[in-house]
């Protein structure tokens, strides 16, 4: 069993990492493969050599929370719907909830109810996905009355009488109709990953220069006018990080040239672009640097 789980955890890690597929949706995709095609599931034969405590552990727990996914999530949308009610309307949270703690080592214990709503948010998506293929995965290669013939609710009320899981009531048919609901929803989104994984790239970000936007994440510490081309050089800090960065920064703030010998006038705000000359975590090399171009020391 425990071999069985880290081939799951190498066979992720591949398929975040060169696949850039999430492993849910491959195993997704195989699932719908072995749902019409049920004769690969006998050649994996995996409710066979599986322990039977373990397969009605995997069957039972699962369906608990399945048998009832419509009720637990009308429920959580309704708490949802209540608290955000109740954040955007009223000061009720300000009352109820404690207030923030600091302690000591420099982190602080925070209350929020938008913390709440996303938390609750997060359940109500990952019932609908993530967990919902591992429980669809569970049925198909565990319960053998889990097929193409029995998953799909049929117009057919006949077909529907004769339904097997519905008339050993394993799952209701409202739910097993919601449950068609989930499939297709993550068909959809299996296929927005699919096409993500072929088009999209992923490359370097610009390490020597940095956009006008991205200066408001940063604080001014420090700067001055180079004599030698009318730059300015300054020394910036990130605001936002949980890691201080610290950048020193050579353009022309005017015209939004970042290299003296592009002098450019009237550049648009949203395409200027300013030199990175050093980039640190530590102050000391930074203020160290930055005091040398100040007096000329080292060129830049």
């Amino acid at each position: 069993m425990s071999t069985l789980i880290e081939n799951i955890k190498q066979i992720k890690n591949y398929t975040d990492k060169h696949i850039k597929i999430p492993f849910p949706y491959i195993l997704f995709i195989v699932d719908v493969f072995l749902l019409y095609n049920t004769r690969y599931i006998d050649l994996i034969g995996m409710a066979n050599w599986l322990p039977n405590n373990i397969k009605n552990i995997l069957l039972g727990v699962t369906n608990e929370l399945y048998g009832k996914v419509f009720l637990i999530m009308s429920v959580l949308l309704i708490a949802v719907l209540i608290l955000s009610l109740l954040a955007s309307y009223t000061s009720v949270f300000r009352y109820i909830l404690p207030k923030d703690v600091e302690y000591i080592d420099d982190t602080t214990v925070s209350w929020n109810e938008y913390s709440a709503i996303r938390k609750v948010s997060g359940i109500i998506i990952r019932l609908g996905t993530t967990w919902w293929i591992y429980y669809f995965s569970i049925n198909i290669f565990l319960n053998q009355h889990f097929h193409v013939e029995t998953f799909f609710i049929s117009k057919d009320v006949g077909e529907q009488l004769d339904n097997i899981l519905v008339n050993s009531s394993y799952i209701s048919a409202k739910n097993l109709e919601f449950m068609n609901t989930l499939y297709y929803l993550n068909i959809v989104i299996t296929i927005v990953w699919i096409v993500k994984a072929l088009f999209e790239i992923r490359i370097p970000s610009d390490k020597y220069s940095i956009k006008f936007k991205d200066l408001s994440h940063y604080i001014e510490i420090n700067s001055f006018k180079s004599t030698r081309n009318n730059n300015q050089i300054k020394i910036l800090k990130t605001k936002y990080s949980k890691k201080e960065k610290y950048l020193i920064i050579e353009g022309d703030f005017e015209s939004g040239s970042p290299f003296s010998n592009k002098n450019s006038d009237n550049i648009p705000m949203h395409k200027r672009a300013y030199k990175i000359l050093n980039l640190s975590e530590n102050l000391s090399d930074i203020i160290y640097h930055f005091e040398s171009l100040q007096n000329g020391m080292v060129k830049e």
